[in-house]
């Protein structure tokens, strides 16, 4: 029976704290990665991920937190040029591992059947969604959801002729 494996790891996403404020009042928002759009707020010492110690339901203001930062408001009508304030935290990790298993079955030289099953995200790792990272809101530094890869299977059989 023939084995191939494949699947794909990766590293957070590095992103950075802020809100969609005009804080400078030049009419551009400007882009704090993962997909958001803003400007940054000050960081007040270093960001401290708290990898493992954030697991489990976020339920109120004092739910665990994947990252801490002290944080405060740019000054009105300035940018916050702070030297490593973008990208200041990376989002979690993504895993996923696929298995695929195949067998022919030859009844004959020119027909059978060939076996095939396949299962994606085997183990069905859980995949985190990015953390909160707008400061004003009661969820900053939360993860309140996870990614939508769940485990799927598929077999097959063909008969060849």
């Amino acid at each position: 029976m023939g084995d191939r494996r494949c699947g794909a790891f990766q590293t957070g996403t590095p992103c950075g704290i802020g809100t969609n404020n005009d804080f400078a009042g030049a009419g551009e928002f400007g882009s704090l990665g993962c997909g958001s759009e803003g400007q940054f707020w000050v960081l007040n010492g270093p960001v401290t991920v708290n990898t493992g110690a954030f697991a489990g339901p976020v339920t109120t203001s004092a739910s665990p937190t994947y990252f801490t930062a002290s944080v405060t408001q740019p000054a009105p009508g300035t940018f916050n040029l702070q030297p490593g304030v973008r990208d200041s935290v990376d989002g979690p990790g993504f895993q996923d591992l696929n298995l695929s298993l195949f067998k022919t079955f030859a009844i004959n030289e020119r027909s059978g059947f060939h076996f095939r099953a396949e299962a994606y995200d085997f183990l069905n790792h859980p995949n985190l969604s990015a953390p909160n990272f707008n400061p004003t809101s009661s969820q900053f530094g939360m993860i309140t959801s996870k990614t939508g890869l769940v485990r799927q299977l598929q077999l097959s059989l063909r008969f060849y002729f």
